[in-house]
């Protein structure tokens, strides 16, 4: 009899502790191989990680860089992105095509001054709270910023497990 692969449609619902090792180990190995360099992977800020994770919906990372990068050079904290004025914004994201998502950069901006003393919530329930932020960017946030365990799925990873 041949051994299923630990992920194989017919294989139980749940992996074994082995299967799951092993996927993990090719992942993170592949992973190491093949990754690029981007700004946002190099920070534990939470609010860099948040805005790029809002820049980075349906947007290409590779052209969303060089306007992270122009972002925080204007605007490097909560306090001077709640003051900044939508023009502004509008036109630094405007080579992304992200024009209607403009007032969206305020807005998250000015809640976590106002809510939350310019601190970037530390759970899920205030992160989802705010405008915008739905449990994908929040896990991003709670795991990549804060180092918390969270979910973060999207399509990128139900591909991969699909493929494995």
């Amino acid at each position: 009899m041949t051994q299923m692969h630990p992920f194989h449609e017919s294989a139980r619902a749940v992996p074994d502790r082995k299967g799951i090792a092993l996927f993990r180990k090719r992942v993170l190995s592949w992973f190491n191989k093949n990754k690029r360099k981007y700004p946002w992977r190099e920070t534990r800020d939470p609010l860099r990680v948040h805005i790029a994770e809002m820049m980075l919906r349906r947007t290409k990372a590779d052209q969303v860089k060089p306007i992270y990068e122009r972002i925080f050079a204007e605007y490097p904290d909560v306090e001077s992105l709640a003051k900044a004025e939508n023009k502004r914004i509008e036109d630094i994201l405007y080579p992304l095509g992200l024009r209607w998502r403009t007032p969206a950069f305020s807005i998250v901006a000015r809640q976590i001054k106002e809510r939350y003393h310019g601190k970037v919530p530390e759970n899920i329930e205030e992160l989802t709270a705010l405008s915008g932020v739905g449990t994908y960017v929040a896990g991003a946030v709670l795991s990549l910023a804060y180092g918390k365990k969270e979910w973060i799925v999207d399509s990128n990873i139900v591909r991969l497990f699909r493929r494995y």
